[in-house]
């Protein structure tokens, strides 16, 4: 049998006891393996997200630990306490009474004694939700205290985000003071664009001089940065350069709150107006003027907003194999006014004359015919094996709505307990009659009834899915691709590549089922 132990800590936990931490938790886990001849013998597989919120279940490790559970290939789940698994109630609920008795996985975590493969009472699970209950709510609570204290300190000149802006370094007492090295760059920059220069010639002039750009600066210095940043080392462009010049904190002032998560534990953030930002003159030195801020932002307010331009098929899929930058299609109307040709043209050449980025152009349906033969090549290469894997999908979608429709009606009878209980209670205190109260009664059981009932329907039915899910016969569809549109892109390519050499790359999301076939050479 194979046991996953699963560890979590974030920022606010580490605030709190020591035994929340990730070592903590991994001494309190094998310390009760053990002690439990059970389990001692178990192949331990370990999954730890580290630094992540448990408001959200959105973390690579639960996920990775949910997969391998749907898979059949874990049959135990061990935890310090449920707040590691998670703080949300009644997702951590739904898992533990619902989603792993129907996979034969068994739940068990240790600070509170439970485990799913014990004896319980019946009460067990209004005990367990109450508990993950009370972990979701403090969680919460704690969430809001920490953006206030953050926003406190910002308020008082500190520099609360994680990393510097470029120009800037942060010391331990959350104060900016300015990098020389970088400081220099940035009054270049605001300099020339002062004098009317565009941000492409400003971004040529630096890659030509092998500046490096932020980006490659902190790389350079070894500093961490949560970036997919792949480009050339000396590489600078004319959003990064735009990105300069509209930063207040370059004139001292400290700006916080332009972003906001949409919800507690949310992975989503959305923007905040600017009239809500927090602003704080003077929190450190300036490394440009005011004038010379006010009057480059006066130049490039007058310059004329771009046109939002239609979504074409290849549409944010066209890379540039070298800079790895995204190439957007640029529209050219025929002479009669009314066809319009699209090409793809990395803009790179532009800002650097060395980057080695391939200059010729590409017309969207010259890209289009070569993705078709792609396609059509796997179609033949993979016969019935992509209609296959089309079904499987299928399969798990519905299965995926089964596993919501838990979820759904789990929240459903909670919420009819609770009804039932207030109902109960005004009626003891004579708040109802008895005829009243024994209709209203008769009413929520019925509910609560038929909510089970549906509950088992789909219960077989999961089974059903997931003992037939490898067994089942697929007719093999011999279709070929005949027009290529905005649907085949979004679900067949994963990108198209455009290499030094002017080759065509054109990856795909199935390329697991073609081995080395799943990325073609045009």
């Amino acid at each position: 049998m194979k046991l996953g132990i699963y560890l979590r800590v974030s920022d606010e936990d580490l605030q709190g006891e020591e035994s929340n931490s990730i070592d903590g938790q991994r001494e309190v886990l094998h310390g009760y393996i053990h002690k439990t001849e059970a389990l001692s013998k178990c192949e331990i597989l370990e999954f730890c997200d580290d630094g992540y919120s448990g408001t959200s279940f959105q973390r690579p490790a639960v996920q990775a630990l949910l997969q391998k559970a749907r898979a059949g290939e874990i049959h135990c789940i061990l935890v310090k306490d449920f707040s590691r698994f998670g703080r949300n109630y009644i997702e951590v609920g739904t898992y533990v009474e619902q989603l792993f008795p129907n996979l034969g996985v068994r739940f068990i975590s240790v600070n509170e004694h439970f485990d799913s493969g014990a004896s319980q009472g019946e009460d067990t699970f209004i005990s367990t939700a109450f508990q993950n209950l009370v972990y979701d709510l403090y969680s919460r609570d704690l969430s809001q205290k920490i953006i206030s204290a953050k926003r406190a300190a910002a308020g008082a000149g500190k520099f609360v985000t994680a990393f510097a802006p470029y120009g800037y370094r942060k010391d331990k007492g959350q104060r900016l003071f300015i990098d020389e090295e970088a400081a220099f760059v940035v009054r270049r920059i605001f300099a020339a664009a002062a004098q009317d220069v565009s941000k492409t010639e400003i971004a040529e002039m630096l890659n030509r001089e092998r500046v490096p750009s932020p980006l490659c600066l902190r790389k350079m210095r070894g500093e961490p940065f949560p970036s997919s940043f792949g480009g050339r080392t000396y590489f600078w462009n004319a959003v990064a350069i735009s990105r300069i010049l509209k930063d207040r904190r370059y004139v001292g002032d400290g700006v916080y709150g332009k972003t906001r998560r949409t919800a507690v534990g949310s992975i989503v953030e959305e923007k905040v107006p600017k009239e809500e930002w927090l602003l704080v003159p003077h929190a450190q030195e300036a490394i440009v003027s005011r004038d010379i801020f006010e009057a480059v932002n006066a130049q490039c307010k007058t310059y004329r907003r771009r046109r939002k331009t239609e979504r074409y098929p290849l549409s944010k899929k066209v890379h540039c194999g070298v800079c790895k930058g995204r190439i957007p299609g640029k529209s050219v109307r025929a002479k009669n006014g009314e066809d319009v040709r699209v090409f793809y043209q990395c803009s790179t050449l532009a800002c650097s004359k060395t980057c080695g980025c391939y200059g010729g152009k590409f017309e969207e349906m010259q890209l289009s015919n070569m993705i078709l033969s792609v396609l059509n090549h796997f179609s033949i290469i993979a016969e019935g094996n992509r209609w296959k894997i089309e079904k499987k999908r299928q399969v798990q979608t519905e299965i995926n709505g089964i596993q919501e429709f838990f979820i759904q009606q789990e929240k459903l009878q909670k919420n009819l307990n609770v009804t039932m209980l207030r109902l109960y209670e005004r009626y003891r205190e004579n708040g109802l009659n008895e005829k009243t109260f024994l209709e209203k009664k008769r009413k929520i059981l019925h509910l609560t009834e038929k909510s089970k009932e549906e509950m088992e329907e789909k219960k077989k039915r999961l089974h059903l899915l997931y003992a037939n899910f490898n067994k089942e016969s697929y007719e093999e569809n011999q279709n070929s691709f005949s027009a290529f549109t905005r649907k085949e892109a979004e679900n067949f390519i994963d990108a198209v590549v455009i290499e030094q050499d002017g080759s065509i790359k054109v990856i795909v999301p199935f390329r697991d089922v073609f081995t080395k076939q799943g990325e073609a050479q045009e």
